[in-house]
Formats: structure tokens, sequence, C-alpha cells
């Protein structure tokens, strides 16, 4: 099994540790002495993403990218802010760029993996996952998000053994990804029973009304507003980013 250590790569400025309050002045000042410098662009980049301004993060991330095409700390830094704005497609490529050039990055098949997910390409998302775990087998992460798409393919015995695996090699874990879906609801070959059908039709029944009313606060019961509501599929992951995409 092809096994690889983790890898570190920040920029400088990607972490708030003695940097001066006026550093952004002082990338900008850098970049008006050399306009052709991507660590500047990529340094404001970062520090304008941290100060919550998302579009000239993305602006000057992407000067940056025009000079230094290659920067895989950029690629992942700004795909980040793609996925997050639910633009994932953007995010994907910028992901496949960064495994362009190192296919066994940990980070970046995590997060390709994750918008995957949430953009509905689930065999997409778990050849990314089990690619990270067959280069990472002991990285918690990894099992934690296979668990997730493998749970809206609805393997759920899958899902567990993913879930349980990823506590044993990090504790912590069971706390930031509780598992939801009591195991005595489930056979062992990972097919619900009646009462974990029952459970789960109440789940999707209540996220159903829940769209209902932000569809009539939203749209007034307008028809494009219906369409939107008929289109979106029943899925928990894409249902969390229901409020950013409608906003």
């Amino acid at each position: 099994m092809k096994q690889r250590k983790l890898k570190h790569s920040h920029h400088a400025g990607s972490k708030k540790s003695c940097l001066p309050k006026d550093f952004i002045c002082f990338c900008r000042e850098t970049i008006k002495i050399n306009s052709k410098n991507a660590t500047a662009y990529f340094n404001l980049a970062n520090e304008q993403c941290m100060a919550g301004d998302i579009r000239a993060s993305v602006m000057n991330y992407e000067r940056g990218l025009k000079l230094n095409a290659f920067d895989i700390t950029a690629l992942n830094n700004l795909a980040f802010i793609f996925i997050f704005v639910c633009e994932y497609q953007k995010g994907i490529d910028l992901l496949s760029k960064a495994l362009g050039i190192d296919p066994d990055l940990l980070i970046s098949l995590l997060s390709r993996g994750k918008a995957y997910r949430l953009s509905g390409r689930l065999e997409e998302s778990i050849k990314d996952f089990d690619h990270a775990i067959e280069c990472y087998p002991d990285n918690a992460e990894a099992y934690m998000g296979r668990k997730e798409t493998k749970i809206l393919q609805q393997d759920f015995r899958g899902a567990y053994e993913d879930y349980t695996h990823s506590v044993k090699l990090d504790p912590s874990m069971k706390e930031k990804h509780p598992w939801i879906i009591p195991e005595d609801w489930m056979k062992e070959d990972g097919v619900f029973n009646a009462a974990g059908h029952k459970w789960f039709l109440k789940r999707k029944l209540n996220w159903l009304l829940r769209f209902w009313v932000r569809f009539m606060e939203l749209f007034g019961g307008s028809l494009n507003g219906l369409i939107v509501l008929l289109i979106i599929p029943f899925n928990d992951e894409i249902t969390g980013c229901c409020d950013l995409i409608m906003v």
C-alpha cells in the first residue's frame, strides 16, 4: 500500500502570528514596487480573506496565479473560497490543477472529494477519498469524509465502518462528526429496517417543511421558486447550503 507523509506549505502571512496590523498596506506597497511579485498578491489575498473581503481576495489570488500558475497553496486556498461560496465547479477545477502537480496531496484530495459530494458527484467523491486513504491510511479526516459520501449513497453500513475507524484513529472526531443514525436501525447488509425507514422519511419530511417555509418567505409562491423547490435533490449536504444559494 502506498503511503505518504503529510506536506505542509504556507505562504508568509497565512497565519496570524507576529504580522503588523498594516500588513495589507505593506503587501500593496510591495506590489507597487514590483507588480510581478506573485507572492505579494497571494499574501494580500490571504489577509483580505481573513478580514472577510472575499471578492478582493479572489481577485488577488487570480492575479497571483496569472504570474505563478503552479503555486499549490494558492490553488488550494482559492479553491476553498469557491467551495465556501458554493461555486463547486470552480473549486474542483483549481483542486484538479493542484493534483495535477502533486496527485497525492492530502488537502487537495479531501477538499475535492468534499466538493464532488456537495455537487452531487458521489462516485468521484468516493474515488478521491479512496485515494487519500490509500496514501494516508492513518488520516481520520479521510475516513470521515468518505463516511459522509457513503451516507448520501445510502451505504449506511459502510458509512458506519468508516465512522468507527475514523474515531479509532482520532477520538475527537466523535464530537466533531457525531453519528446520527441509530445502529440498531440497520441490517447487517447496511439497509435500513422498518424503523430506520420511518426515521429517514421523517427527517426528509421535516426538511421539506422547513424548505417550504423558506420558499414562501423568499419567493412568495412564485412559479420560479416552485421550480427551484422541485429540482433541488433531497440531500442534506445540499440543503445546508440552500440559504446561501437563495439569499
